[in-house]
């Protein structure tokens, strides 16, 4: 609906610097204005306007922008739905009058099941280069082996690249040193399911030689890389997803976003990460694993982080305090969340004395874990005693998952001590943090507050001195089960508080 009406604005605005009756006035309709308008609609739409006038089906065949990733055929098994795609692509560009150049052009199988010849696309993407084409997207399967034509590396037009082969599409080494001609205009790359035969050639590829106007770069689930280098100088965002590398080296002074997720570090030999970004504001390591070594220098213009790993519970010392030096790097974040595993090795952290740095610009802190137990406890305490200006926390519980009732440190177990034993031990530690701790929530999943929850609200209450607001929610929470939150609420509200003013409620 959106789009619609911008396309009517225009044209009503065009419509009123023309002074006749209205039908005249959309014949004359300058074309930028009409390909302007067209380009709010599916290609299907388009199709069909193009047979209300021979003006109108003219402009059919000189519209800049063909986007094929909307059309659908269900009803057709994944063979003819291939060669009537192919058939209806290729019929569209047969059209095209050979003067007009194409700005945009996108297809995809996302919508089906099927597979493009490789012969069509290899001559759909070469007409398109001819065409001088800024925008190529191809989010298709080939039913054979495809490389994309060399004309492609040397297209100075392509400012935008994305490749999602869904299978595996093996480019030779000289197409992709080929850059170096057309590519170097390239503002923003896409890759996925892209085979590199040569794995020395990744090194330097996403380099400043190759793409030096390069400000987006996503890298994701391509095969044939060891060692992952990008040093573009203008990068500003940088995505690296479900990758298997052994290191990952990433450099850029005017990088903003970097992501790095559901990403495996190899086993072959050691496994490192190193990243220089001064100006990053926006982190996310949302890997599998952690590596051996992790060189990142820190991010002083940080506004939000988001660090998640899963990691085996017989973590050595070289990787926990790699694990240190990633979290450090984000000591002066503005918003921070820690998720899933990452608590454990948090809590091995401050069992080994805590973090070497707090979170001194810290305004909002949320944890994500499965299940709030002793393996994790530690772990907030590590986060609540380096969070000493931190404003909000929100803790979700996500799953129901099994009770540990192990603690990290074998003179905790040895001595049979209880969660309120070890929060009211951690009181004097925290005691920044509670001073300036105004709101916390705390989101469970099933219908009733475990223990370990009301334990920790406690000690929030009965020690939070400028707390304000301490919220409960519950994705089950239902009028059948309201009466027994509000029983439990009235439970809690019994409890001592440190602030006079805090706010008891559920949600």
């Amino acid at each position: 609906m959106e789009t619609r009406a911008c396309g009517k604005v225009v044209v009503e605005e065009e419509l009123n610097k023309v002074n006749k009756p209205t039908s005249d006035r959309i014949s004359n309709l300058p074309d930028r204005v009409l390909h302007h308008t067209l380009s709010f609609l599916p290609i299907k739409s388009i199709a069909q306007t193009s047979l209300l006038s021979k003006r109108w089906n003219s402009i059919w065949g000189s519209i800049p922008t063909l986007d094929f990733s909307t059309v659908a055929l269900p009803n057709l098994d994944p063979e003819n739905q291939s060669k009537t795609l192919a058939l209806i692509i290729t019929s569209v560009l047969s059209r095209h009058r050979g003067n007009s150049n194409v700005k945009v052009f996108r297809v995809s199988s996302r919508l089906g099941f099927c597979h493009l010849a490789s012969s069509c696309l290899y001559d759909c993407v070469r007409w398109l280069v001819k065409r001088r084409v800024e925008e190529l997207v191809l989010e298709v399967g080939s039913s054979g082996r495809f490389d994309l034509p060399l004309c492609v590396f040397q297209c100075d037009s392509l400012r935008c690249l994305k490749l999602d082969a869904n299978v595996s599409w093996c480019g030779s080494p000289s197409f992709w040193l080929g850059a170096t001609n057309g590519l170097r205009s390239l503002h923003t790359l896409f890759v996925s399911h892209v085979d590199f035969l040569v794995s020395g050639l990744c090194e330097d590829l996403f380099s400043g030689s190759s793409f030096p106007c390069l400000e987006s770069l996503t890298v994701e689930s391509c095969n044939g890389m060891t060692h992952l280098k990008i040093s573009c100088p203008n990068l500003k965002v940088v995505h690296v997803n479900s990758m298997n590398i052994n290191s990952l080296d990433v450099s850029g002074m005017r990088l903003e976003n970097l992501r790095v997720s559901f990403t495996f570090f190899r086993c072959y030999g050691e496994s490192w990460v190193s990243v220089f970004a001064p100006n990053l504001q926006t982190f996310s390591w949302l890997a599998n694993c952690l590596t051996e070594k992790c060189l990142i220098h820190g991010f002083p213009a940080l506004i939000k982080s988001h660090i998640s790993c899963r990691c085996p519970g017989d973590l050595s010392m070289v990787k926990i305090h790699s694990a240190m030096d990633l979290i450090s790097a984000s000591s002066q974040v503005q918003s921070l969340v820690i998720s899933v595993d990452f608590l454990r090795v948090l809590s091995k952290i401050y069992f080994e004395g805590g973090l070497p740095y707090p979170f001194v610009q810290l305004q909002t802190l949320k944890i994500q874990t499965t299940s709030l137990n002793r393996h994790d406890i530690p772990g907030i305490a590590c986060l609540f005693k380096s969070s000493p200006m931190v404003h909000t926390i929100l803790i979700e519980i996500l799953g129901d998952g099994a009770r540990d009732d192990k603690w990290f440190d074998v003179s905790l177990d040895k001595a049979y001590c209880t969660e309120e034993q070890y929060w009211e031990s951690q009181a004097q530690a925290l005691i920044d943090f509670l001073y300036h701790l105004n709101v916390a929530m705390i989101h469970v999943k099933g219908s009733m507050i475990h223990k370990s929850v009301v334990t920790l609200v406690r000690f929030l209450l009965e020690h939070g001195r400028g707390l304000q607001e301490m919220v409960l929610t519950s994705q089950q929470l239902n009028s059948g089960n309201l009466s027994l939150w509000e029983d439990q609420i009235r439970l809690l509200e019994g409890f001592p508080r440190a602030s006079a003013d805090v706010k008891l409620s559920i949600a």
